[in-house]
């Protein structure tokens, strides 16, 4: 199932700066979306494990500010993930237009 809505979001990405708009409105929906879709999933199913990643019980192989530098580091590079992907979708659009001018 996962991979048919990575599918699907793929062909919609490219739908929208192909038809309805620019790169600037596909990150704003990107992120938007994304950042409203991910809190209700966190506060419906993983809340459980949010309350561990913040908790400091026992002894636990690392501590806090290890977890939260590890929390970032992943934010930084899904967020690279999606520039570009965003380019590449732009890239291909344009290969495309030009091939089809042919």
């Amino acid at each position: 199932c996962g991979a048919i809505l990575l599918g699907l979001e793929d062909v919609l990405s490219e739908m929208v700066i192909k038809h309805y708009g620019s790169l600037d409105e596909l990150f704003f929906m990107k992120g938007f979306f994304g950042v409203g879709i991910s809190l209700l999933q966190l506060l419906i199913f993983e809340r459980e494990g949010v309350m561990t990643l913040f908790s400091n019980i026992g002894n636990e192989p690392c501590e806090l500010s290890t977890r939260l530098v590890f929390l970032s580091v992943y934010v930084v590079f899904q967020f690279m993930n999606v520039v570009g992907e965003v380019h590449f979708l732009s890239i291909s659009e344009a290969a495309g237009d030009a091939i089809q001018q042919y």
